[in-house]
Formats: structure tokens, sequence, C-alpha cells
């Protein structure tokens, strides 16, 4: 592959990633072709993604619970156990 088409390819790999994973820590983005890493065959291409590792246990549960709710899901169950709390109140 030409340098030109592998540095769009490269630019195209880390925009894709950054858009699955907006709120990742990433770090970097890398492509790897044959002869960079031993797992790569002639042909093939693997993205390595490198992420920046949280300071200590709080910090990554913190980042854990906020991606937790962020989910459409996390906001149901909340609404659910509101509404059994309320029935059992009731009685």
């Amino acid at each position: 592959m030409e340098r030109t088409e592998l540095d769009h390819f490269r630019q195209r790999a880390d925009s894709e990633v950054r858009e699955r994973f907006p709120d990742a820590p990433i770090q970097r983005v890398e492509v790897l072709q044959y002869g960079d890493d031993p797992e790569v065959e002639p042909g093939q291409f693997l993205i390595r993604v490198t992420t920046d590792v949280p300071a200590d246990r709080a910090e990554a549960v913190r980042w854990t619970l906020a991606r937790i709710r962020e989910r459409p899901a996390y906001e149901q169950l909340r609404t659910h156990a509101r509404e059994i709390e309320e029935l059992k109140s009731q009685f």
C-alpha cells in the first residue's frame, strides 16, 4: 500500500475508533501491517488501540459507572425501581 493510502487508512481508523468510543480514554490508534507485528499476515492490517490506564481503582470504578449511567437501560431500571418503591409504600 502506498504511503498516502496508508496515511488515509490510519486517519479513518483513528476517526472510527474515537467515534465508536467517544468517552474512552484513548491514547493512540495504530494501524499495523505485515512486518510490524508477527500476528499480521501479508495483505492484512491490525488496528491496535492504546488506552490510558486509570491512576487507581476508584478512578476506574467512577469511569465505569459513568458509562453505565449513560445507557438508556440504566434510566429505565431507575424508573422501575422508583415504581416498585411507590407500590411498596402503598401496602
